[in-house]
């Protein structure tokens, strides 16, 4: 099994067609493995050194030279093939040394490994010993903090990274954001074209000390310029939280970054459901990639579909280990023991799907606004708001507010004046119908009294017999007291 490890890059230009790479480190990179460098096998690699393009074989661009082992990582100079000779290494050549193409991969077979966590034996590996297969330049790496020693061709100008901002500056509680305007602010008020960096610098999460003159060289603004003064905007920390995870910077700059920002949201009073991760959280699953059936790692919702599929899977069993329980009858644990299990997965599963789709929208942010009523809310739910990545998530969140503000309020006199009418309506048709009612209980009232005075007995009595009627009957059947119940019977009839 093949499997490809893109690593961090430090590429330093060296001749007109060399660079130096470190090809591997001994980090935990973000697929959860450590390939420890010490454990390389490189003697068949070193028989054919071949550098790729993408891990591609028909694509070579050149060779590795001087692989030197050492305890943390593994280096080599890389050499691309005279010019002329292949348009590809000809390209990729141009690309690493305009610092367009910044990283480095390498192929390889795991001899041995061991599970870095025994609890978790199918989790991340420790590999302890692998063979070298091949070498690629890559256009996208694993490691989003992947930096590129040199900056421009051959002159081996190292990028210095440091953090800028102080923990100083006053907050500003508004959630309103814009970076780019924020960064013009500080450069004009460090000096406009000509600017200081010694001043710009504070408004800025990170800068590149190697070109300090240089506007590209600062990133991630955390303060814009009110009335001639610094200040840090609620907004502004949770926009530099969410995309220092993808910042093109050393890690142990972005964990400085990441203790200032600490210090800001704190001052700030924003809650740890906002705190963005230092180191970014990462999943993994193995999937193949198309070319040649090799396997490759890959991270993020890959791992959250195929744990619904788990979950779907296990579902159906729990379903299935009840109706056996049932038809058997028996007291059998394993349905309540495999609905437990099913409850933590689902746990797990809407836990790994926020942490992912958190990740996935990093860097992609919405500029938060209110929208007209949002003025009645508190404080922190308008916060709450305006924090949602997309606009979907902050709809969500405004409709779901305003749901709890209007829980327990007071109904407002227009409310009040339709439920009464309302409740008028209901109280006369329940009138009408009881009116209705004791009019059909008079008319079987006198039903009853006609069918007395006629002596018929009820049809339904079975000690009742036939019904006798006398000459004294006759008689009354024809009276004016009878003729009257006849009339007021079927005046009755026809009200009903």
């Amino acid at each position: 099994m093949t499997l490809r490890k893109l690593i961090q890059a430090q590429i330093t230009s060296l001749g007109e067609r060399e660079v130096e790479v470190v090809m591997s480190t001994a980090a935990l990179a973000r697929d959860g493995h450590v390939l420890l460098p010490q454990g390389c096998q490189l003697r068949n690699y070193l028989a054919n050194p071949i550098a790729l393009w993408s891990h591609d074989p028909d694509q070579p661009v050149g060779n590795a030279e001087n692989i030197l082992v050492e305890a943390g990582q593994i280096t080599a100079r890389a050499i691309f093939a005279p010019a002329g000779i292949s348009a590809k290494a000809d390209e990729v050549c141009g690309l690493v040394k305009a610092a367009v193409i910044r990283a480095v991969s390498i192929g390889f077979d795991i001899i041995d490994s061991e599970p870095l966590d025994p609890k978790r034996p199918r989790g991340g590996q420790r590999i302890t010993k692998w063979e070298l297969l091949e070498l690629s330049f890559v256009s996208v790496p694993a490691d989003v903090g992947a930096v590129v020693a040199a900056r421009s061709n051959g002159d081996n100008i190292v990028s210095d990274w440091k953090t800028g901002a102080a923990k100083g500056l006053p907050i500003e509680d508004s959630d309103d954001w814009d970076g780019a305007a924020a960064a013009d602010s500080i450069f004009a008020w460090a000096g406009g074209k000509d600017f200081d960096p010694a001043k710009a610098r504070q408004g800025f999460l990170v800068y590149d000390a190697s070109a300090p003159s240089d506007r590209d060289a600062y990133k991630l603004p955390i303060a814009h310029v009110v009335d001639d003064k610094l200040t840090v905007p609620k907004g502004a920390i949770r926009a530099a939280a969410s995309r220092l995870p993808q910042t093109d910077i050393p890690d142990q700059v972005k964990t400085a970054a990441g203790e200032i920002l600490d210090h800001y949201r704190e001052a700030a009073g924003i809650g740890e459901e906002n705190r963005s991760a230092r180191a970014p959280r990462t999943r993994q699953t193995r999937v193949t990639n198309g070319v040649r059936g090799r396997l490759t790692i890959k991270r993020g919702l890959y791992a959250v579909a195929e744990l619904c599929w788990l979950f779907e899977c296990l579902g159906y069993e729990v379903d299935a280990a009840k109706f056996e329980s049932a038809i058997e009858g028996d007291d059998s644990k394993v349905p309540a023991m495999l609905a437990a299990v099913f409850h933590d997965l689902g746990e797990v599963l809407l836990a790994m799907s926020q942490e992912e789709i958190a990740e996935a929208l990093a860097g992609h942010d919405v500029e938060p606004g209110l929208d007209e009523g949002d003025d009645v809310l508190v404080v922190e739910a308008r916060a709450h708001i305006a924090a949602a990545k997309t606009p979907k998530v902050r709809a969500f969140r405004r409709a779901l507010a305003h749901l709890k503000q209007r829980a327990g309020k007071t109904l407002s006199a227009e409310s009040v004046r339709a439920i009464r009418a309302a409740k008028a309506h209901h109280e006369a048709g329940i009138e009408m119908s009881r009116s209705a009612i004791q009019t059909h209980k008079k008319g079987l009232a006198a039903l009853d009294d006609l069918m007395d005075s006629a002596g018929a007995g009820d049809e339904d009595d079975p000690d009742a017999g036939p019904a006798v009627v006398t000459d004294d009957d006759a008689d009354r059947a024809f009276s004016a007291d009878f003729r009257r119940r006849q009339a007021d019977a079927l005046a009755l009839r026809a009200v009903a």
